[in-house]
């Protein structure tokens, strides 16, 4: 009788010393025994068992289609297939072609002991994938949580992977690629300096004829991923996404041939971080924060969402009464700003009824005010140093936390050092030992996390002497431009210099930040117009009051 062979193992059972050799001299030894002639042999190597859409599988359901034989011999159930209802649909196809199916390790009498026997068998084998899938997941957590290793993660352009070593008992880690960290690094400064969007980034790349990986040219969603990417400031994250599995008909006459899987982000607070060493920041933590907040403005503050001319259309407007922002909108031919919760029930909140401000009216109220400011800048000086103040009580507090810290991971390295000591004197056995230092290992984790958020938030202090030069100067240079601006012009200056406005009922807070740096004139920068940079700041407050409500169109 003419055969055909068919063998698969999968990259794990190759790990496990799984070969497609040994497989195929068991089934020529099969088949010789049984005076089979083989005509054909179909290798499936590196191939899950879940999968139908396996190349060497499809060859076979096609030749025998073709009647180029008459059984095919197959090591185990679980080489056809580790899932109960793909191992029917294959096996039911090839039966309907004419085509015996012949397991090596079952008996090859037909009837329907064979067949509960295969099902049977294809159980197990659902079951066996199962239970190594789950094996894999826990061994990879833990290899993640416990020894912050890279695990199933592509690096990022501006990265290698190294894979592990036995021999040279090296774990798989990343490398910077110096070429690609220098493009990673203009990019970031591209936004930071000069407020580039993401798609202004992507033509300057092109501009400069700067290629992606393996020479392809960028595309907006690569510039999106590395504008976004926390690798470059030490930590990238494991378990970010999970497979969304749906079986779908192919568009070959077999249904369900082919399993087709998604991927969605889970939830942030299921990622697992992996903190980088120092060595392979690209970039700084306060250069990232910056881009993405100055990425979030030129997304809200696009010109291609503006119809009508607004002076306060990169500010930030938000409503005192409800937290909504205000928006600009225009009615019977004027100018407003609306709260954007005006009108409309918010789920869990009372309808907001927020002033509705006439353009016309607010807007030089604003600008007159920074223009004083900026032309008296002991204004400005006054409500800085009152700033600074409240800082310097939170600066000493901040850093009392992180003595405190401090002080905790120098006793956890105590507590490591008593930890190894019991286990090499045999007092604690190595389970003992691998579950505390475990905890020690999470509590180390947890303890540099904060230590690092504190020493990101401790409060810069001007010295008052400083601070008064440093705004002087900065109000003479900004005073001199004042009046040479155009409306576009006075709208940049606002976004740059405001934080935001608040606006509840008459009254108006106004929030600032002046971008300082160096210690000249030269140095300062007031009038960049494309964007603060990520130099030193001044934050100053301004409380304004509305007129009177005039008659207007109400929605």
């Amino acid at each position: 009788m003419r055969v055909a062979l068919y063998c698969r193992v999968s990259t794990d059972e190759q790990k496990q010393g799984g070969t497609i050799e040994s497989q195929i001299k068991e089934l020529e030894v099969f088949a010789a025994s049984r005076n089979d002639v083989v005509v054909q042999k179909y290798i499936d190597e590196s191939w899950s068992g879940s999968l139908l859409n396996r190349p060497a599988l499809d060859a076979l359901r096609d030749a025998a289609e073709q009647k180029e034989f008459d059984a095919v011999l197959i090591n185990d159930v679980d080489r056809l297939s580790r899932d109960i209802a793909n191992l029917a649909v294959v096996k039911r196809d090839l039966e309907r072609k004419g085509v015996d199916v012949i397991f090596r390790k079952l008996p090859t009498d037909k009837g329907p002991l064979s067949d509960f026997m295969v099902n049977i068998l294809g159980s197990f084998a659902e079951f066996e994938r199962a239970m190594i899938t789950d094996r894999t997941r826990r061994g990879r957590r833990y290899k993640v949580q416990e020894r912050q290793l890279i695990m199933g993660n592509q690096p990022p352009y501006g990265y290698s992977y190294v894979k592990k070593d036995r021999d040279r008992r090296i774990e798989g880690h990343y490398e910077i690629r110096p070429d690609e960290a220098r493009v990673v690094r203009m990019m970031f400064e591209w936004v930071a300096s000069e407020g580039l969007s993401d798609r202004a980034v992507l033509r300057r790349l092109t501009e400069y004829d700067i290629n992606a990986r393996k020479g392809r040219p960028w595309a907006w969603s690569s510039v999106h991923r590395v504008l976004t990417n926390e690798t470059y400031v030490g930590v990238t994250y494991y378990n970010k996404l999970e497979l969304l599995h749906d079986q779908a008909a192919s568009t070959r006459k077999w249904k369900h041939r082919y399993k087709t899987t998604a991927r969605r982000l889970r939830a942030k607070a299921k990622w697992i971080p992996i903190p980088l060493p120092s060595d392979l920041h690209i970039i700084d933590r306060g250069l990232f924060d910056h881009v993405q907040a100055r990425r979030q403005r030129n997304q809200a503050f696009s010109p291609r969402n503006l119809k009508h001319f607004y002076l306060l259309r990169k500010v930030r407007k938000v409503c005192g009464r409800c937290g909504w922002a205000y928006v600009g909108t225009p009615m019977h031919g004027l100018r407003y700003y609306r709260c954007g919760a005006r009108g409309w029930q918010v789920p869990g909140k009372p309808r907001c009824r927020a002033r509705i401000v006439s353009a016309k009216t607010i807007e030089p109220l604003v600008w007159q005010a920074i223009e004083n400011a900026v032309r008296n800048p002991e204004i400005i000086i006054e409500q800085v140093s009152r700033l600074q103040e409240q800082l310097a009580v939170n600066q000493a507090v901040t850093q009392a936390e992180t003595a405190t810290l401090q002080h905790d991971l120098a006793t956890l390295g105590q507590e490591e050092d008593r930890v190894l000591a019991a286990y090499r004197t045999g007092v604690t056995s190595i389970e003992q030992f691998e579950k505390e230092i475990a905890k020690v290992n999470e509590r180390r984790m947890s303890l540099q996390a904060q230590l690092a958020q504190a020493a990101r938030h401790i409060p810069n202090v001007v010295p008052l002497e400083r601070l008064t030069r440093h705004v002087t100067q900065w109000s003479a240079v900004a005073g001199e431009r004042l009046e040479e601006l155009t409306d576009d012009e006075r709208a940049e200056f606002l976004g740059l210099l405001l934080e935001g406005i608040t606006i509840h009922d008459d009254r108006i807070t106004v929030r600032g930040v002046i971008p300082i740096s160096g210690e000249s004139v030269g140095d300062i920068v007031p009038m960049q117009l494309r964007g603060h940079g990520h130099n030193a700041t001044h934050t100053f407050e301004f409380k304004l009051t509305l007129a009177a409500r005039s008659r207007g169109p109400v929605r």
